[in-house]
């Protein structure tokens, strides 16, 4: 007697691990914890993604982007330079929403990037042609002013870059 009361009691102790095998779905239905855990995997791996795009915050397009502007005046603390820019059409810029740009310099064309920070913004020039213009282009001045921009607002449909210690500002308009 002790020895079948001894292997039921051994019985009932292995009866909870394969009991734990096996989970009741519905009537006459069974599910194994494989399976469960398996389709928890699946579901988990389709709904993070979207949980994750629903709680991260994706930055606006700049208002300024995918727009050619055309540089029509500098206005300087300390004027050095005629503030109205000749032949705008040849110094532009256009900032795309991935952060680069690209630009005229008169004769000369290039490329770099920019960074935003609210209303601070930073361009770093990268490459460009080195096409010698004529003596009265300003190019080199306008790739030194846009290397030299801390900031940006939009008044009255132009594009005003501020540049760096108060310096000045360098106005577009949409070109």
């Amino acid at each position: 007697m002790l020895d079948s009361g001894l292997r039921d009691s051994e019985a009932r102790a292995a009866e909870p691990e394969q009991h734990h095998l096996v989970s009741q779905v519905g009537p006459g239905g069974v599910l194994t914890v494989a399976v469960r855990t398996a389709i928890r995997l699946i579901a988990s791996l389709v709904l993070i993604p979207f949980l994750i795009g629903a709680c991260s915050s994706q930055e606006p397009a700049p208002p300024f982007s995918d727009t050619m502007w055309q540089w029509t005046e500098i206005v300087e603390t300390d004027p050095t330079t005629e503030p109205l820019t000749p032949n705008p059409e040849n110094y532009t810029i256009r900032f795309s929403v991935d952060g680069s740009l690209a630009f005229r310099a008169d004769c000369n064309r290039g490329e770099g990037s920019y960074t935003l920070d609210g209303r601070a913004l930073s361009i770093e020039l990268g490459g460009s042609s080195l096409v010698r213009c004529r003596d009265d282009s300003l190019d080199d001045l306008y790739r030194g002013f846009l290397g030299e921009v801390a900031g940006y607002s939009l008044v009255n449909g132009q594009l005003v870059l501020e540049l760096k210690d108060d310096a000045g500002r360098m106005i577009f308009n949409e070109g």
